[in-house]
């Protein structure tokens, strides 16, 4: 009886909610912008994946830029979120996104759907708030991606692919890149064919487990060998950076690395923030400095959207925020104090320490990353 009330109760609020929503449109002599749909899925990283496409969302009357009140369930209300093309924003803003024809609700670096209980075939209302509130915002953050890689000026820019090489790393030891499993992005098997030219060993999928690298077709070749003889670290991290959960799991993946045969390649699906984060924390733990870091992690801007400080630096000093905002997630402060900066080793060993690795388990890391 109790629940049925208070069903009634959260229903009742939310009409009311909506209602007033309405009559602010009316009140302004606006017709409602608005469409109703369902969450189609929840995705690996906790988006609620909607059933509508990109066009029907236009068709709607919505532009990416603008602010729309948002819908979910019974409860769930979500107000002034920024509908935009990529994920930009701050650590646990809520954004309305375009990627390609595929609408979705998310959060950054948070888990949209275990923060409101969401599993799908919930209804969904999205009503707009303000026409281009959000435009000025994604003019400065906006990023244009390609898929094709004749769009790129090299193969490897089309796959984000490098060495990383910050601190003491070793030469031939360390690399990044998209994914050689998941073929989303059309980079499959230009990933499979860098592996192939610089001998890599071991791959560290950082966003999948083996259940689901095992759902994936047209894996190549040689990746596939990778895969039935062992040479895959399995990580699956997911994007709740701040959370411990997140800090365990990249502590089990590097307990790993010195368990298997270099060189390594460190990749995942969208081959820039989980990658950025584990190699900012690998390069920090090898000697790497604070500049060096950042100056690696935006690398990935200009292979991926040619995005440099002298092409636009508001724009690459925006996106050099969540770099640094990466950092400050491994020494566990809101913002990094200039003596951490200088020390990015000890931070980094006591992110890993904090995750459960051992001195000696960290000595052996290390070891393995220097080539000795």
């Amino acid at each position: 009886m109790n629940n049925r009330i208070n069903k009634a109760v959260k229903i009742s609020a939310l009409t009311i909610i909506m209602a007033l929503s309405f009559a602010g449109y009316w009140m302004n002599g606006a017709t409602a912008v608005e469409i109703d749909c369902y969450v189609a899925r929840v995705d690996e990283l906790g988006g609620a994946i909607l059933d509508v496409s990109a066009d029907e969302i236009a068709d709607a009357g919505f532009d990416l830029g603008d602010s729309v009140d948002i819908f979910i369930g019974d409860d769930c209300v979500i107000r002034a979120v920024p509908y935009y093309n990529d994920f930009y924003g701050h650590y646990k803003d809520t954004i309305l996104v375009q990627i390609q024809e595929t609408v979705l609700i998310g959060d950054l670096y948070n888990d949209l759907a275990e923060e409101h209980n969401i599993s799908g075939g919930e209804k969904v209302r999205i009503l707009l708030d303000e026409h281009e509130k959000y435009a000025d915002i994604l003019d400065l953050y906006r990023l244009e991606n390609s898929n094709d890689v004749d769009d790129f000026n090299t193969t490897q820019e089309f796959i984000n692919a490098r060495e990383v090489t910050g601190g003491d790393i070793g030469g031939g030891i360390l690399y990044r890149s998209s994914g050689p499993f998941d073929d989303r992005y059309g980079r499959q098997d230009a990933v499979a064919e860098y592996i192939e030219n610089n001998n890599i060993n071991t791959v560290i999928a950082l966003a999948d487990t083996e259940k689901s690298i095992s759902e994936y077709d047209g894996i190549a070749d040689n990746v596939r060998q990778m895969i039935n003889n062992d040479q895959v670290i399995y990580s699956d991290l997911g994007i709740k950076i701040h959370s411990d959960e997140f800090r365990d799991n990249v502590a089990d993946c590097c307990r790993e690395i010195p368990q298997k045969e270099g060189p390594y390649l460190v990749q995942c699906a969208w081959r820039r923030d989980r990658t950025g984060f584990v190699c900012i924390l690998l390069e920090g733990l090898m000697g790497a400095s604070y500049d060096e870091v950042l100056d690696d992690y935006m690398l990935s801007y200009k292979s991926l959207y040619q995005l440099t400080e002298e092409s636009n630096p508001e724009k690459y000093s925006l996106f050099e925020e969540k770099g640094d905002e990466m950092v400050d997630c491994i020494s566990g402060e809101e913002t990094l104090s200039d003596a951490d900066k200088k020390d990015l080793s000890r931070i980094a060993g006591k992110y890993l320490k904090d995750g459960g690795l051992s001195e000696s388990e960290i000595s052996d890391l290390k070891n393995v990353l220097s080539g000795d």
